[in-house]
């Protein structure tokens, strides 16, 4: 469980606790396989966009969440 204490409010904070969290277990002495990088995908405009606004997803049919580890794609979740 992560808990983001401070936003800007335009980005949605589950993106930035699951990187928080996989920086905060990079640098303690647990051992796991590690890091994993997080990014939202959304389309805007008949583009897609990494880390989109809010405002830019709400109501919008195609919105990706997309997890890599070891340099492989590894979960998308729509």
């Amino acid at each position: 469980m992560a808990n983001v204490l401070c936003s800007d409010g335009e980005q949605d904070p589950d993106i930035l606790a699951a990187n928080a969290a996989s920086a905060a277990l990079m640098v303690s002495d647990i051992p796991w396989n590690g890091p994993v990088g997080v990014v939202r995908i959304g389309r805007v405009d008949g583009k897609l966009v990494v880390n989109p606004d809010m405002d830019e997803v709400i109501n919008k049919p195609i919105v990706y969440i997309t997890l890599y580890f070891k340099g492989i794609l590894t979960a998308v979740i729509n």
